[in-house]
C-alpha cells in the first residue's frame, strides 16, 4: 500500500497544500499514473530524466551531461535485456528533447575539448559554438588556450568565428606541410 513518486513531486505537494488549505478537491488522492511491477533503478532514473527534460531551461553543458547520463542508462538497460530498436543517438536525443545533431556536437565537446576549457564550458563561461570550434583544434593548441585563460594572460574568451578561422587556416597549413600534422 505504499507508492514511490518517480516524477511530479512538486505537483503532488501543490495538490496536498490545496487539500490541507480546506479544499476537498484532493480528498480522494492525487491524480497519477500507477505502474505495477518493479522497475530497475536505471529505468526509474531514465523515466525521471524523460519527465524533467522539459521542466527547466538547461545550459548546453547541462544538456551534454544529461545526454551522457542518458546514454549510460540506456546501455545499462540494454545489458538488463531491454531492447531499443534503432540508433542509440536517436533515443538519447528524444530523452533530452534536443536534435540528433546537437547531441553529436555536445558529445564532441565533452569528449574532445581540453579539460581546462571544458571547465569554462561547464561553468557557462564558454559558449557552445566556441567550445565546438575549440574542440576541433589540435590538443596542444587547446591546452595552450586553456593555460592562457587560467593564468590571465588572455582576458576574454575566444570568439567562435575567430576560432573557426584558425581551424580553417590550420587545416590549410597542414595540407601544405603534411609533415607538421598535429593530429
Amino acid at each position: 500500500d505504499r507508492f514511490t513518486v518517480i516524477s511530479g513531486h512538486r505537483r503532488r505537494a501543490a495538490c496536498l497544500l490545496i487539500r490541507d488549505g480546506g479544499s476537498d478537491q484532493f480528498n480522494r488522492g492525487v491524480p497519477c499514473i500507477v505502474e505495477y511491477g518493479e522497475a530497475t533503478p536505471a529505468m526509474r532514473e531514465l523515466r525521471l530524466i524523460y519527465a524533467n527534460s522539459s521542466t527547466r531551461e538547461m545550459t548546453p553543458a547541462d544538456k551534454s551531461k544529461q545526454a551522457e547520463r542518458v546514454q549510460d542508462l540506456l546501455y545499462q538497460l540494454q545489458e538488463e535485456g531491454v531492447v531499443f530498436p534503432g540508433r542509440m543517438r536517436d533515443h538519447v536525443a528524444e530523452a533530452c528533447q534536443v536534435s540528433k545533431t546537437k547531441i553529436a556536437r555536445l558529445h564532441a565537446i565533452r569528449n574532445n575539448l581540453d579539460a581546462a576549457l571544458l571547465t569554462y564550458f561547464d561553468k557557462g563561461d564558454l559558449p557552445e559554438e566556441t567550445a565546438y570550434q575549440l574542440q576541433r583544434l589540435p590538443k596542444d593548441i587547446q591546452a595552450e588556450a586553456g593555460e592562457l585563460l587560467a593564468t590571465g594572460k588572455q582576458k576574454r574568451m575566444p570568439v567562435a568565428s575567430v576560432v573557426a578561422k584558425v581551424n580553417k587556416y590550420i587545416d590549410k597549413y597542414l595540407e601544405e606541410k603534411p609533415y607538421l600534422n598535429y593530429t
